[in-house]
């Protein structure tokens, strides 16, 4: 039904992924003063609206313009001429200012699901509401998207320990989705990540969602403690069961060990990002002396810098890894591939590299050889 939708974001359904428009349009020519498409991922309800961050530079002049939000789900738009673009250009309204259904107005739109335009004075207020009328709800939550979804289950420790942060837990936010590389920098955007929450599994705290399927390329766990502590990104190629159940095993770097990793390099830890690992027998005990190599594929092979701090972490050493297995690199690409070497020992390989303003963490167990 077409109206104000008296519910809450949370009380949306949203298993499909979406697109939004936002357009602002001056009244007076029907200039564009400004448009963009933002994604909204399926994270099971439409708050994901929240996490749509605006460009800071935006300027607008102080006067009367209509502000425009229409969602629609990528599945709708399958068939539709974009032109090339990520969802339509914009939407039709009518004088309410809610999505308009007729499908003789020209030129077509595809419905969107949500919707609305409003008339707001810049300068006068600083904020904009829009109170969304719900056109075609239901293409956001179809049988065919929900059947595509999966249950991720995130475990998460803290090494050198390896213990749950158990006493962390309401200093954390932890997330889960795709880096995204330009022009030589690695990020992990927050926009377009699932916030996954932390619940109690056989008396231990996981962190849970549902995320779109199917995960075909690498994907990272975000582990953030308040304070000014960098994020711990762990990464890896998630493989789905076919319960639809994903279990990943992620890690968060804790301030004290930071630290000492600093004092080993003498110097603060890089902004452009950098990878701390571990090397580390069946029971989580750090392998002293381990040889580790990274290797990133492509078309250019670089060589990867690994560095082993002392046992004490008040410089570096020669040789392989400390009593702890600690390792660190600050130049490695996120498509590297790391294994290590140690007598009487074999490692199944990890994945990871540098992400702007994040720590790696790179855990390589190892196994007694055959």
């Amino acid at each position: 039904m077409l109206g104000q939708m008296p519910k809450t974001c949370a009380d949306i359904p949203v298993s499909c992924d979406a697109v939004a428009r936002l357009r602002v349009v001056d009244t007076e020519d029907g200039a564009v003063l400004y448009t963009a498409c933002f994604d909204v991922p399926a994270t099971g309800d439409m708050c994901g609206l929240r996490e749509l961050t605006l460009p800071p530079d935006i300027v607008l002049p102080n006067r009367m313009v209509r502000v425009q939000l229409a969602i629609w789900a990528k599945d709708q738009l399958r068939d539709a001429d974009l032109g090339g673009a990520t969802c339509p250009a914009f939407g039709h309204f009518d004088a309410r200012g809610y999505p308009q259904l007729n499908l003789d107005l020209q030129p077509f739109v595809p419905t969107p699901a949500i919707g609305r335009e409003v008339y707001f004075p810049i300068g006068d207020r600083e904020l904009a509401r829009l109170e969304l009328g719900c056109s075609d709800v239901g293409q956001l939550d179809t049988e065919s998207c929900r059947n595509r979804n999966l249950r991720l289950d995130v475990a998460l420790a803290a090494p050198p320990s390896f213990r749950t942060p158990t006493a962390l837990v309401d200093e954390l936010s932890v997330r889960f989705g795709a880096t995204s590389t330009r022009e030589g920098a690695t990020t992990l955007p927050t926009t377009g990540m699932t916030i996954l929450n932390a619940t109690t599994i056989d008396d231990d705290i996981h962190w849970t969602g549902t995320v779109p399927g199917p995960l075909d390329g690498l994907r990272c766990v975000q582990a953030q403690l308040t304070g000014g502590v960098p994020p711990t990104a762990t990464c890896r190629y998630p493989v789905a069961l076919p319960s639809g159940d994903v279990a990943f095993t992620a890690y968060l770097l804790e301030a004290g060990l930071l630290n000492q990793i600093e004092a080993a390099l003498g110097r603060e830890l890089p902004d452009d990002g950098v990878v701390i690992g571990f090397v580390v027998d069946r029971a989580n005990a750090g392998v002293a002396g381990a040889q580790v190599s990274g290797l990133a594929p492509g078309p250019e092979i670089d060589p990867i810098t690994v560095l082993y701090p002392n046992a004490d972490y008040t410089g570096l050493q020669l040789g392989g890894t400390n009593p702890d297995g600690v390792f660190v690199s600050l130049d490695a690409a996120i498509s590297a591939v790391w294994h290590a070497q140690a007598p009487g020992l074999r490692d199944a390989g990890a994945f990871g590299g540098a992400i702007k303003r994040h720590v790696t963490a790179v855990v390589l167990p190892m196994e007694p050889a055959p």
